[in-house]
């Protein structure tokens, strides 16, 4: 008798929020009645925002009045992470009427690796940021001196779950990388990035192997990535691979520090 095997159970948008959270360092963070209040000297948006994520009992612009405070003490516009379930209900509008401009809106897509594209050896895969992955990121991402310096300090924060997958050109050069994240039987794909001149010939793909087969050698069973809406070649590619959305998530970012 054959065996069926039953169909993932799809993670709720907030274990999906926390384990993107729990995936992402920041330099520094403190809790204020249920929002999370995250700094990194301005390097992405997800390391400097608020995560409001559970309900509080103080009031509501109290509360923004001292995420206000908190990031202009760090020379920092206040910006907050919003989805449909941030707490409290209503958030959006208030920081909306506050003159909160909204953007970078993102999908957020899952995909269970019982359906996921098969393994890649053309993929090379470290649990820790090697030299060879970490200069190919900073070229491939075309980041500054300064933000290097920022995500060199945020990978020496904690790090358990770690993967970073380098895919090479024919000639030995970087074409892309990424990294991934485990927790539990969840893996988060991150900084996924191909050079422009080598897009559409299938790195982008075998990165992606490479990194879930090494999550699910590891025990995970479902994937999640966070892609800019913007960003319709990798919407394409996610697509092609499975992957489908969940929830969409928006920044709300104050007009001055």
């Amino acid at each position: 008798m054959s065996m069926v095997c039953a169909p993932a159970v799809r993670p709720t948008l907030r274990e999906l929020d926390e384990a993107g959270v729990n995936a992402w360092p920041s330099l520094e963070q403190v809790i204020v009645d249920g929002w999370l209040l995250r700094s990194a000297v301005g390097y992405t948006r997800r390391s400097n925002s608020v995560q409001p994520l559970y309900e509080g009992s103080r009031s509501l612009y109290a509360k923004i009045l001292t995420a206000e405070r908190w990031y202009r003490e760090r020379h920092l516009p206040a910006m907050f992470r919003v989805t449909v379930e941030s707490r409290p209900d209503g958030l959006d509008g208030v920081l909306a009427d506050r003159g909160y401009t909204r953007e970078a809106p993102t999908s957020v897509q899952w995909l269970p690796l019982a359906e996921a594209y098969g393994s890649s050896t053309e993929c090379d895969v470290w649990t820790d940021a090697e030299t060879d992955w970490f200069n190919a990121h900073v070229q491939i991402q075309g980041m500054d001196a300064g933000s290097a310096t920022i995500l060199r300090r945020l990978l020496n924060i904690g790090g358990r779950g770690r993967t970073f997958g380098l895919v090479c050109d024919d000639a030995g050069e970087p074409a892309s990388v990424g990294m991934a994240v485990r927790e539990g039987s969840l893996v988060g794909l991150f900084g996924l990035g191909t050079a422009p001149e080598k897009r559409g010939r299938g790195f982008g793909t075998r990165l992606i192997a490479g990194l879930l087969e090494s999550a699910r050698a590891a025990g995970a069973e479902q994937a999640y990535l966070q892609v800019g809406l913007s960003n319709d070649p990798a919407l394409s590619l996610y697509a092609g691979l499975g992957f489908r959305e969940v929830y969409r998530y928006w920044y709300r970012r104050a007009c001055s520090p």
